[in-house]
């Protein structure tokens, strides 16, 4: 449930307009901030007014925000690609990517099993991410090798809870497919195997 702050310089009476939602009215005896809950909103784009009409005026004054509701996660689905020098993962969200958390190159860690299609026997590389792209439109996010990668098995971890987020701030859910289905470890880290 949105949270709204309105602040005024001077007594009089506040009044937050939340369209179809409805109003809020508080008469304040001073100058301060004020906050005002919204009521339930489901999900989509709302214009929030707040009207102030101080004491002993005939005017009001009026500001009013541009908000958007999105409790939808974005959602990983298909399974990763491998081009030459870049790694491909198909990332949906209909609220808008949060293109801040995905592009850090932090977020992502990339091991090639050595050529055995193992992991855990010592002779694992790690592979650099030197960049990471995302369409906005297709939601292809395209991640960028500092060396060809070879004919292997590799494995991608991911922090979808600080990685892979909406504009709300909504982690991402995985619908994967393919040989090689996702391990979940570390909490909500996502280990995903493939080749």
């Amino acid at each position: 449930t949105p949270t709204f702050d309105v602040t005024v310089n001077m007594p009089g009476v506040i009044t937050a307009n939340y369209g179809a939602a409805g109003t809020q009215t508080l008469n304040v005896a001073a100058a301060g901030t004020y906050a005002f809950t919204a009521p339930s909103l489901a999900e989509g784009s709302y214009t929030v007014s707040a009207d102030f009409l101080a004491t002993g005026s005939a005017q009001s004054v009026q500001a009013s925000q541009l908000i958007r509701i999105d409790q939808t996660a974005p959602v990983l689905s298909g399974s990763p690609a491998i081009f030459s020098n870049r790694v491909t993962l198909d990332l949906l969200d209909t609220g808008g990517i949060d293109t801040a958390s995905i592009t850090s190159l932090a977020n992502y860690t990339l091991v090639a099993s050595g050529g055995d299609g193992t992991f855990g026997d010592g002779n694992e590389w790690s592979i650099p991410v030197s960049g990471v792209t995302i369409d906005s439109l297709s939601g292809l996010v395209r991640l960028t090798t500092a060396v060809t990668l070879s004919d292997d098995t590799y494995r991608l971890a991911i922090d979808p809870s600080v990685s892979l987020l909406d504009q709300a701030g909504n982690p991402a859910q995985m619908n994967l497919s393919g040989s090689y289905p996702p391990d979940l470890i570390s909490g909500s880290q996502i280990v995903i195997a493939f080749s």
